[in-house]
């Protein structure tokens, strides 16, 4: 059982262990105490709501009695964290129901942060290079977005190219288009 406690404290992600009748914190992990900025004896006296701006008393309670009611099936949801400096994180939430002697919630958490920059990283790459891009669903040949020099070279609006399909601007007929997209899949 110690072996287990180690890997629990010393995960990555952030674990939260609250009361599943007051919804006051019993414990977190180290990753946890580490990222939200509070002592153990500060959030002795807090719940996830304090923690939690974005998530209202009502949406809280319907996350806990469904969690409650199927306790077999762990509950997932996005929401944001607020640390004690005030600055707010993105999270996945996956919330337990457990029974170990005393009823309690676990909830393992997510900081999305990084995977946030990456994707600001990526969006931006891609609507500022100066190739010619297009994102394209190769199902229905719908142009899913374009870049602006997408945009200058088919002389539509980005708005204007993501109403499009592709059969509409390329000079391929549709089984070339077709195979043309298959080979991208």
């Amino acid at each position: 059982m110690e072996f287990l406690e180690k890997i629990i404290e010393e995960s990555l992600n952030e674990i939260y262990v609250f009361d599943s009748i007051n919804y006051k914190f019993l414990n977190l992990n180290k990753s946890a105490l580490k990222n939200i900025g509070y002592s153990m004896q500060e959030l002795k006296n807090m719940t996830p709501l304090d923690i939690k701006p974005k998530l209202t008393p009502d949406d809280f309670e319907t996350i806990i009695r469904n969690t409650k009611e199927n306790p077999n099936k762990k509950y997932h949801f996005r929401t944001i964290n607020k640390r004690k400096n005030g600055t707010e994180y993105p999270v996945l939430v996956s919330l337990n129901y457990l029974n170990l002697g005393k009823p309690i919630f676990v909830a393992f958490i997510f900081d999305e942060s990084a995977v946030v920059k990456e994707i600001d990283k990526f969006i931006t790459i891609f609507n500022e290079h100066k190739a010619i891009k297009l994102l394209i669903d190769p199902e229905t040949g719908n142009i899913l977005d374009a870049n602006k020099s997408a945009a200058t070279y088919y002389g539509y609006s980005v708005d204007e190219l993501k109403n499009m399909k592709i059969q509409q601007i390329n000079i391929l007929n549709d089984s070339e288009i077709k195979a043309e997209m298959q080979k991208a899949n």
